[in-house]
């Protein structure tokens, strides 16, 4: 999918998911999954890294043990905006 959006131009951030582990889930200490690091490496793509696992990671900022609540989910909006302008995708 990388390489056919590069291929047709089009621009790519890769957003990190978290490792899925029960334990991870159930203590809030999640980990993003290595392989999004080694994607965005390999790809020379930007990364959005730790995003969903700081939000997951926050009992505060959860619905359940896998799904953000609203303010969840307006923490992972502001930290993808950093990061689309850190990208050069939006103006600073």
């Amino acid at each position: 999918m990388l390489q056919l959006c590069k291929s047709q131009g089009v621009p790519v951030l890769l957003v990190a998911v978290p490792e899925l582990n029960l334990t991870a889930a159930l203590t809030g200490r999640m980990r993003d999954h290595p392989i999004y690091e080694a994607l965005a490496k390999d790809e020379k793509v930007p990364l959005l890294a730790d995003a969903w696992s700081e939000v997951l990671g926050d009992d505060a900022l959860r619905a359940d043990q896998v799904h953000a609540n609203a303010a969840g989910y307006a923490r992972f909006t502001g930290l993808l905006q950093a990061q689309l302008k850190a990208s050069g995708f939006l103006p600073s």
